[in-house]
């Protein structure tokens, strides 16, 4: 699973019609019922030739060359293979098909790719710039100061300490447990 590039991807076209030009989408036997662009990754709903829907991922970098260019990369699998990135949209995993029956890592990968999607939906949805959030266990700083009440910052993994105002980092702090205080 490697990147692809493309020196010659033209501004201004969408990654849909990218990618469809691109041989990856056959309108005929897979058709993209929604799709959607989050932080640089496409996401889409991809109905086969069985009529399953499944879940695809694409990750999309932009690269400058040496001379001055830019080069397009990307990506591309789908649930089944485990992806990293997992901010789909809710309109996009309210249409794909029930995975059923764990038959292997496959469909273990795209089931934890959907509740991770969701969980990412669900936080985004609950948390927003000012919110203030409480974490069941204070965390311990290098100050020697524990600290369990954070107001979010609007961006990234940037907080404030809501006794002191101290800008602090939490990473990974979306995929911990929390209670919104205000």
């Amino acid at each position: 699973m490697g990147w692809t590039v493309d020196p010659g991807r033209p501004k201004g076209v969408s990654n849909l019609d990218y990618f469809t030009a691109e041989g990856m989408f056959n309108n005929t036997t897979h058709v993209v019922l929604d799709n959607a662009t989050v932080g640089g990754t496409f996401y889409a709903a991809l109905q086969t030739e069985t009529g399953k829907v499944v879940g695809v991922v694409i990750t999309t970098k932009r690269y400058r060359t040496t001379g001055g260019g830019t080069e397009f990369g990307y990506k591309d699998m789908d649930e089944f293979m485990g992806p990293n990135e997992s901010k789909c949209p809710d309109r996009i995993l309210d249409l794909l098909s029930p995975l059923g029956e764990p038959d292997g890592f496959g469909q273990t990968f795209a089931a934890e790719w959907r509740a991770k999607s969701r969980r990412y939906n669900e936080v985004k949805r609950l948390v927003r710039k000012g919110t203030t959030i409480k974490l069941p266990t204070p965390l311990k700083f290098n100050d020697g100061v524990e600290r369990d009440e954070f107001i979010y910052q609007g961006r990234g993994n940037s907080f404030l300490d809501a006794a002191t105002k101290q800008r602090v980092s939490l990473i990974g702090w979306a995929d911990r447990k929390f209670e919104v205080v205000a």
